[in-house]
């Protein structure tokens, strides 16, 4: 589906469980307890959508995914915690299509990030969805081949199927190590998919730009380094 959005380059925005819509109505409040929809999944009978667009943005269809750009106080019409940290410590503006992916893997993270000590390819896809990396982030496109050539073949159908249990941990996506209990020779393997921990002052500037009056000090910082690298470059070029 963020395949198919982001091709038209279109960006949703606001994605969440909550935004997601399946083509099945089950009497059972929670998905681990519907049989019957586990049978319909395992049977590739259900479809899932994205709904509520009214946080999306359209851009014209010959723009390059690269060089869209909006305001990062768009980025904060959604929870804090439903988010990637692009736009945590100040940043001017932001990539919404990368920010999409990261959306979507940090919601895959909420769900399903306990489990890749049963499913452990999950482990790589969700790290490059979410990296702090832009640039080396998965586009949608990226994300779905990743799944479909890596995660499908080496996984059983019935643990793809399967509804995962209420998470035990409550640690943010990108606090929590999805790599722990992994085999050392899966972990070498894969290494390069692996995402650091969060350094200490990318923390202490996410802590401290949660007030407004200091998002708007850094801000105002990134703005003037950015003028005085662009006038910098500009400089460079018409000297002899």
């Amino acid at each position: 589906g963020l395949t198919y959005l982001h091709s038209h380059r279109i960006a949703h925005g606001d994605i969440k469980t909550d935004n997601i819509l399946i083509d099945h109505v089950t009497f059972d409040h929670y998905d681990f307890f519907s049989h019957c929809r586990q049978s319909l999944r395992f049977r590739g009978k259900l479809t899932y959508a994205f709904y509520d667009f009214g946080c999306s943005t359209m851009f014209p269809p010959s723009m390059s995914l690269d060089e869209c750009r909006l305001p990062s106080h768009v980025s904060f019409n959604t929870l804090y915690n439903q988010v990637p940290g692009d736009t945590l410590q100040g940043e001017l503006d932001f990539n919404p299509f990368p920010f999409d992916v990261g959306m979507l893997g940090v919601m895959f993270c909420q769900e399903f990030q306990h489990m890749t000590h049963a499913l452990p390819m999950l482990a790589p896809l969700f790290d490059r969805m979410t990296t702090r990396d832009i640039a080396r982030r998965f586009k949608a496109s990226e994300a779905l081949q990743f799944f479909e050539d890596q995660v499908i073949p080496l996984t059983s159908k019935h643990l793809l199927s399967f509804a995962a249990p209420d998470p035990p941990s409550s640690l943010p996506y990108d606090y929590y190590d999805r790599w722990k209990y992994l085999d050392p020779d899966f972990v070498e393997q894969w290494a390069v998919y692996r995402e650091p921990p969060v350094p200490r002052h990318i923390r202490i500037l996410r802590e401290i730009c949660l007030y407004p009056w200091v998002f708007h000090i850094v801000s105002s910082i990134r703005r003037i380094a950015r003028f005085l690298r662009r006038g910098w470059t500009i400089l460079i070029r018409i000297l002899p």
